[in-house]
């Protein structure tokens, strides 16, 4: 599962699929590509805009969907990166106008001494503790996680 590529790799080779560079997931179909920013939800966004991607540079790793249980045991056993799935929009009124809130899409990885980080903020002992918090629905158990 730990399969790297280039981008360059990835259009030479005619690749299709998710492929994540730690910041933004590449979805590659055989006639378009979409960029999205893992953190870009509600107000955790970190701005891509004029993002570059290394042409050659081994940075991107392939995304796989998996469920609740198999993305947790990768997150634990082998340290991947797991970002849950996004499952509801709402929109509030704020005093600048709409505003539209998505749960979910939540990213959850280590940190070099081993706590966890949820959204590039929020750091946790353990994933019992995040359980414990409640900041995961069950909609989001239920649905497809990515890993990478």
């Amino acid at each position: 599962m730990e399969e790297k590529k280039s981008f360059y790799e990835l259009i030479v080779e005619d690749v299709v699929g998710k492929w994540c560079d730690g910041l933004a997931i590449l979805d590659l179909s055989d006639d378009a590509i979409s960029i999205d920013n893992i953190f870009d939800n509600n107000e955790k966004g970190i701005s891509i805009n004029n993002y570059p991607i290394s042409r050659k540079e081994k940075v991107l790793s392939k995304v796989t969907e998996m469920s609740y249980e198999e993305a947790l045991r990768e997150f634990n056993q082998n340290d991947k990166t797991i970002v849950s799935p996004k499952v509801s929009t709402d929109e509030l009124i704020t005093f600048e106008g709409f505003k539209r809130i998505e749960f979910g899409g939540n990213v959850y990885c280590h940190t070099q001494n081993n706590k966890i980080v949820v959204n590039g903020k929020e750091h946790f002992d353990d994933f019992n503790e995040v359980l414990y918090y409640k900041l995961i629905s069950e909609k989001e158990m239920k649905g497809k996680w990515l890993v990478f």
